[in-house]
């Protein structure tokens, strides 16, 4: 009987080990996931803001073999600003989705940009 209730609470602490184990494991992921991502982010929106104006446009692609697994989204569409006047015609709006595990984690960040005319 001792030895039943000694190997009970055995599996309880060993259950509840591997429980903190696949915790940790999910948690380091995530915070992975939360830097790398508004880094690559940041670098697919610097790529967007130093293109030429026929070339902003949406687009979708992966970071290659640094990073597998991750993949990103761009949208360009346009919008306006009363305050701006004319010159809001060429104002657009940016968003980049920076997506890894087959969408499981997601990164979102916006921003304009002003398109010149030419």
């Amino acid at each position: 009987m001792e030895v039943m209730v000694a190997v009970t609470i055995l599996a309880i602490a060993l259950s509840a080990v591997f429980r903190l184990q696949s915790q940790s494991v999910f948690m380091a992921s995530r915070v992975r996931f939360d830097t790398v991502a508004p880094l690559l982010a940041q670098k697919v929106m610097a790529r967007i803001m130093t293109a030429k104006a026929d070339q902003v446009v949406s687009d979708s692609g992966d970071f290659g073999a640094d990073y597998p697994g991750y993949t990103f989204k761009t949208e360009v569409t346009e919008t306006s600003a009363l305050l701006l006047g004319d010159t809001s015609k060429n104002l657009k709006r940016l968003s980049v989705t920076v997506i890894y595990d087959n969408g499981v984690y997601r990164y979102k960040a916006e921003g304009f940009r002003l398109v010149s005319a030419s």
